[in-house]
C-alpha cells in the first residue's frame, strides 16, 4: 500500500509539473519561442581560408595581367598604325611607339600605387579631383591656354604632354557617386532625390563637357556611367527613365547643332552615300576591316594606315588591328575586354563595402563601355564619337587614367568582404509597388530624407533586421508588412 501511495504521489507531481510547463509555454510569446535556438556550442571564428585568399589574389593578378597585355599590345599597334604616316612626313618612324611605351610605363607605375592606396583616401579625394578637373576644363576655354585639335579645344599643352581634363573628371565622378550612394539606403523613390544628389551634379557636368568642349563621347561616358551606378544602387526604374529622356534629348540637340556631328550621323545611316565627305572615315575603316580576312595582311603591312584612314593610330586603331591581324586580332581584343568585364563584375559582387562595390562596378562599366562604344563606331554599329579604345589607342591622358582606374579595381579585389555587408541593390519598380524593407508609405506620403547611413551602419542594420525577421515572425509574413496586409484586406 505504501508503494502504491508513493507511486500515485509521483504521478500527481509529474502531471502538476506538466500542467505548469504547458501554462508557462502558452503565456510565452510566439516570438520568444521562435528565437530560442538550441545551443550547439560556441560560434566558430571565421578565418580567411587559403582558397579565399588565393581567389582574391587571383582576381587582382588577372586584372593586372589584362592591363599589361593590352598596354603592350597597344604600344605595338600604335607603332604599326603610325609608322607609315610618320615616314611620309619625314619624322622618326617609331616616334609614337616610343612615346606610347613611355606612357605605358608611367601608367603601370601609377597602377601599382593605386593598388596599394587606402580606399578611404580615394573616397576623400573624390570631390577635390572633380573640382580640379572642372577648373582645368575651364582653362581649356581660355584662348592661348587650351590646345585645339580638329577645331575642338579639349587639351592643355604642357609641351611634352597634352592633358585632357575630361579623363580625370571621369574617375573623380565615379568615386564621388560611389561615396554618395554608399551612404544612402536604396532605393531612391523620387526624381528630386536624384536631381539634388551628386548624380545631378555628374549629369550636369556631362552636359557641360558636351556643350563647352564639343566632346560628345566623354559626355556619353559620364552620363551612362552615372545611370549605371544609380541603377545598381537600387534607384526606381521610373526615376531612371525620366532621367534618360532629357539625356537623349541633349544628345539629339548636340547632333543637330554641330555640322560635323550631323555628317557623322548621316554617314552612320548610309556611309556609302557620302564616301568622299562625311562618310569618308567610316568607309575607309570598313575597307580596312574587309581587307583583313581571317588571318590579316600581317603586322605592319596595312595599306589603309598610310594615307587613306584618318586617325588610324587613335580612334580608328581597331580597323588597323582587324586589317593586319584578321579575326585573331578581333578575338584577342574583344576577349581581353570580356575577361575584364567578367572579373570586374566578380570583384564588385564580392567587395568588402558598398563603396568598394559601386566603385568597382563603375570602373568596369566605364572601361568596358568605352571599348564597346569605340568598336561599335569603327564597325558602323553606331555613329563615331571620338572615344578611344582603352589602353590600345594612342593617348597619354586616357592611358594614365585607365590604368589608375584598373589599379583601384585590383585594389578592391584583395579586400575581404564582411559576412553581412550589403553591397548592391536591384532596381526598384514603381509599378510593382516595391519599397525598401524598412520604409512603408501610406498613399500620398512622401519618404523622408533621413536615410543617410554609412557602410557599417548598413551592415548592422541589415543583419539586425534579418535576425528580428527570422525570430519575431509577426512583423512580416510572406514578405508583407502588417500595414500592407491591412490594406490588402
Amino acid at each position: 500500500m505504501a508503494d502504491a501511495g508513493t507511486k500515485q504521489a509521483k504521478d500527481r507531481s509529474r502531471r502538476r509539473r506538466a500542467r505548469q510547463d504547458s501554462a508557462r509555454t502558452a503565456r510565452e510569446p510566439a516570438a520568444a519561442k521562435a528565437v530560442r535556438p538550441a545551443w550547439t556550442g560556441p560560434a566558430p571564428i571565421e578565418l580567411p581560408t587559403v582558397n579565399s585568399i588565393t581567389a582574391r589574389a587571383g582576381r587582382q593578378r588577372l586584372v593586372l595581367f589584362v592591363a599589361i597585355t593590352l598596354v603592350v599590345f597597344g604600344v605595338v599597334m600604335v607603332g604599326s598604325a603610325s609608322s607609315g604616316e610618320l615616314l611620309i612626313k619625314g619624322q622618326p618612324q617609331w616616334g609614337l611607339l616610343i612615346k606610347q611605351g613611355l606612357f605605358g610605363m608611367i601608367g603601370l607605375t601609377l597602377m601599382w600605387f593605386a593598388m596599394r592606396v587606402p580606399l578611404e583616401l580615394v573616397r576623400r579625394l573624390a570631390m577635390p579631383v572633380v573640382w580640379a578637373s572642372v577648373a582645368l576644363i575651364a582653362i581649356t576655354m581660355v584662348p592661348g591656354l587650351g590646345h585645339q585639335v580638329n577645331g575642338a579645344s579639349r587639351w592643355i599643352n604642357f609641351g611634352f604632354f597634352q592633358l585632357q581634363p575630361s579623363e580625370p573628371l571621369k574617375i573623380g565622378v565615379l568615386a564621388m557617386l560611389a561615396d554618395h550612394l554608399s551612404r544612402i539606403q536604396p532605393p531612391l523613390h523620387w526624381m528630386r532625390d536624384l536631381v539634388r544628389s551628386p548624380g545631378g551634379v555628374a549629369l550636369g557636368l556631362a552636359g557641360a563637357v558636351v556643350a563647352l568642349q564639343k566632346d560628345l563621347g566623354s559626355g556619353l561616358v559620364l552620363g551612362s556611367t552615372t545611370l549605371v551606378l544609380y541603377m545598381l544602387a537600387g534607384t526606381r526604374w521610373s526615376v531612371l527613365w525620366r532621367t534618360i529622356g532629357p539625356g537623349v534629348a541633349l544628345v539629339v540637340l548636340s547632333i543637330l547643332t554641330e555640322e560635323y556631328r550631323r555628317e557623322r550621323f548621316l554617314a552612320f545611316l548610309d556611309p556609302w552615300a557620302h564616301p568622299q565627305a562625311g562618310g569618308y572615315q567610316l568607309v575607309q575603316a570598313l575597307i580596312a576591316i574587309g581587307s583583313g580576312g581571317p588571318f590579316g595582311v600581317g603586322l605592319g603591312h596595312s595599306v589603309q594606315k598610310i594615307t587613306f584612314l584618318p586617325e588610324a593610330h587613335t580612334d580608328m586603331i581597331f580597323a588597323i588591328i582587324v586589317e593586319e591581324l584578321g579575326v585573331f586580332g578581333v578575338i584577342f581584343v574583344i576577349g581581353a575586354f570580356a575577361v575584364l568585364a567578367t572579373v570586374g563584375a566578380r570583384i564588385a559582387m564580392r567587395a568588402k563595402t558598398r563603396f568598394s562595390a559601386l566603385l568597382a562596378a563603375g570602373i568596369t562599366a566605364m572601361v568596358v563601355g568605352q571599348a564597346a562604344i569605340n568598336i561599335a563606331g569603327v564597325t558602323g554599329g553606331m555613329p563615331l564619337t571620338g572615344i578611344p579604345l582603352p589602353l590600345v589607342s594612342y593617348g597619354g591622358s586616357s592611358m594614365l587614367i585607365t590604368l589608375i582606374a584598373l589599379g583601384l579595381l585590383a585594389n578592391i579585389a584583395t579586400e575581404r568582404r564582411s559576412a553581412r555587408t550589403f553591397v548592391l541593390a536591384p532596381p526598384a519598380s514603381l509599378s510593382d509597388g516595391a519599397h525598401d524593407d524598412d520604409t512603408d508609405f501610406h498613399d500620398g506620403d512622401e519618404p523622408s530624407n533621413d536615410y543617410l547611413i554609412d557602410d557599417e551602419a548598413t551592415s548592422e542594420h541589415h543583419g539586425a533586421r534579418s535576425a528580428s525577421g527570422a525570430g519575431a515572425g509577426g512583423g512580416r509574413r510572406n514578405g508583407r508588412s502588417p500595414r500592407t496586409r491591412a490594406r490588402g484586406r
